[in-house]
């Protein structure tokens, strides 16, 4: 993997996990069952609301976060290989909240039968 893309994967997970850290209902605290890194980006969220050393400041990952979020915001390139994924999973994540508890179900039988077969095959 090139270090271009390297550092691409880790901008879409580091926004992947602000996203998450923002929405979850777990408190500060909890354990969350999504991801082990959800307690450390809500202090990240934290930190960065108080700070005010947006280019300087040493707290880790303040800097680098806030540069990628604030890229996110402006970003109006179709073709961003950092955004588009984010959005996409977004989007997908919002069609999916919309659905009712039965349709849920069901995406998911399909799902665990398109990976039986998957594996089926490639065996």
């Amino acid at each position: 993997m090139e270090l271009k893309d390297k550092i691409n994967k880790q901008r879409i997970q580091r926004l992947a996990l602000l996203r998450h850290a923002q929405k979850c209902r777990h408190a500060q605290g909890e354990e969350c069952s999504v991801t082990r890194h959800c307690g450390m980006m809500k202090d990240l969220w934290q930190h960065m609301i108080e700070c005010h050393r947006y280019y300087d400041c040493e707290e880790p990952f303040c800097v680098t976060s806030r540069y990628i979020l604030i890229h996110y915001r402006d970003c109006m390139n179709a073709e961003c290989e950092t955004c588009v994924p984010v959005r996409a999973a977004i989007a997908r994540d919002n069609a999916i909240s919309r659905l009712s508890q039965e349709e849920k179900e069901l995406i998911d039988g399909l799902m665990c039968l398109s990976q039986h077969q998957e594996t089926k095959i490639n065996v």
